[in-house]
Formats: structure tokens, sequence, C-alpha cells
């Protein structure tokens, strides 16, 4: 048995500016038999409705502050909120319901995220093109896409078409947009211009020359450690390579190979965080409340990388801001 209690009010009409109510709350104790308490709160002022009656009031204030009336209370919430949900996920499918796809996917990001997790979301887009066609309905507000020509266009310079929510997983920091993560195409160009320059080999950076110097290193590598041996030592070319990326990109952008390449390992755990979140990444990248959520400022704060970290993603962060 449990402890049930009430509160109720007499209201007194002689206020001006509202009613001016008499409370009490009693309460039964199921421990004792028949045991009644009675309580005066004087003081509370109620502002009733236009035309509300007061013993419209009293039985109100009866009813929602019961405790026995909490479970209607969160029947109606819970009925609410389905109801809620059912008339919003049928209009998000009939804006696009000549579309064909699978027909979860039209009303529910679920779909999505679940052949990401999977692993095998290349192999599902061209099963999906195959069946349904060139244009398919992945998700309640996202379509796949397979023809050359209308890719083409899209992709133009002055395209109409500006990038979609799912860039917004790329962001890392809590106070802007990166040039991936930058979902304003304005914005988007104009950071892209000032990056061109660099990119094109103008200035003091010699991109031929740092390139080769890594290329030399890759090459001692595989005479000295994988070429000349007894066949015992089994090179792993993805992840040298991934290596010699991470060197180049770290040597371009920050003036410093990070040496991932010369000493064979993750120097700073990039690569290990990037494989950690990346999956997870591309899951959240297909529902929408969860890219909201995790591209938040609040949560980057957080549980974001941050500039002072040695490793992971935050190390990249720190030679931006240092």
């Amino acid at each position: 048995m449990r402890e049930v209690w009430r509160l109720w009010c007499s209201p007194n009409l002689s206020g001006s500016s509202g009613h001016t109510a008499d409370c009490h709350r009693s309460w039964t104790d199921p421990t004792l038999s028949n045991a009644t308490a009675k309580f005066t709160v004087p003081g509370l002022l109620v502002t009733p409705a236009s035309g509300m009656a007061p013993s419209r009031i009293m039985a109100a204030s009866s009813f929602f502050l019961s405790l026995g009336n909490l479970p209607v209370l969160v029947g109606g919430l819970v009925a609410a909120s389905l109801a809620w949900y059912v008339a919003s996920a049928a209009a998000t499918w009939f804006r696009l319901r000549r579309v064909p796809g699978p027909f979860l996917a039209s009303f529910s990001s679920s779909w999505g995220v679940f052949k990401v997790a999977q692993a095998q979301m290349h192999r599902t887009v061209a099963e999906l093109n195959s069946r349904y066609g060139p244009l398919v309905r992945i998700g309640p507000n996202e379509l796949l896409l397979s023809d050359a020509a209308t890719l083409w266009r899209m992709n133009a310079a002055r395209s109409p078409y500006s990038r979609g929510a799912w860039y917004s997983v790329m962001k890392m920091d809590p106070y802007g947009h990166n040039i991936f993560s930058e979902p304003d195409n304005t914005v988007h160009d104009k950071r892209k211009a000032v990056l061109a320059g660099g990119f094109a080999g103008r200035g003091r950076m010699n991109f031929e020359r740092d390139v080769d110097s890594l290329l030399a290193i890759l090459v001692r590598l595989l005479k000295t450690k994988y070429v000349c041996n007894d066949g015992t030592k089994v090179l792993d070319l993805g992840q040298v390579m991934r290596y010699f990326t991470i060197d180049v990109t770290s040597l371009v952008g920050f003036g410093e190979a990070w040496g991932d390449l010369e000493n064979e390992r993750d120097t700073f755990n990039y690569l290990s965080a990037l494989d950690g979140f990346g999956p997870a990444m591309l899951c959240i990248s297909m529902a929408p409340i969860l890219r909201r959520i995790f591209s938040s400022s609040l949560f980057l704060r957080l549980a974001g990388p941050k500039h002072t970290d040695e490793t992971g993603m935050g190390r990249i962060l720190g030679q931006v801001h240092p």
C-alpha cells in the first residue's frame, strides 16, 4: 500500500486582483487505520481562468495534485507523444511518397542507422539502385541519387543546391565549423578560396619537395624492413599508406610531419581515435536528432576534443588554434 495525499482550496472572493484561498492538505497513512490529519496553508493566491467557477478550481486542484492520478497524467503524456509522432511521420512520408525505397526508411531514420551499423551500406546502395532505379528514398528526408548528369549539375559552380545536414557530424570544435562541416555555401566558398592558394603551391610552400621527402622514407622503409628479409615480416600496405597520408597531411598543413611513417606507429593516436569514432559518426549522420545532439556546442564542450589534448582529434585542434 502507499500513502495518498490531496490538496484542496477554499476560495475567498474578497480579494481585488485575484482570489485568495486557504488550502488544506490531508493524507492517509496506510499503516494506521482511518488515520487522517489536516494542515492549513493560508495566503495562496489563486487566479482562475475567465468564467471558471470557484468550485471548478477546487475540483481541478484536487485532481491534478493527487498522486493517485499520476498514472493518468503519465499515460496522457505518452498518448500525446505517440499521436504527435504518428502525425509527423505521416506528414513526412506524404511529402516524398512518390519516390520508391524501403518502406521503413520512408518514415524513420532507424533504417539508415541500422544499415550503416552493419557496415554493408556500400552493398546496400548498389542493391537499392538496381532494384528501385537512380533515385531512391533512404530516409524520411534523404534521397539516394546515382545519376551522373544530375550530380554534375548539383556540384557545379554557383549551384543552387546547399550542403546537407549530414556534414554537421564532422564538426569537432564547439566554437565553430571547419571547412568540411560548414553548412553555409557562401561561408564555405570563402574559406575554400582562402585555402586555394596554399593547395596550389603558391607562396613559400613546396609540395613536390615535401612529398618527395616522405616518399624517400617510404621507399627506405620497404627496402630495409620488408624486401630484404627472410619472409617472416608481412607488409600491411593499407596501414603503411595511412601513416604516409598522415605524415603528408601534417607536413603540408602544419609544417612538420608527425613521424607515423618512419616509426610505423600512430604517434598521436589520431588514427585509433578515428577508427573508434568513425563508425559511430557514420551511424549518427543518418539520424537528424542524433546529428543535432552530437554536433551541438554544448555536447562538444562537454565531451568533444579539446585544444589542449596531446593526442587524438584534439591534437589537430591544438595546432589549428594554439
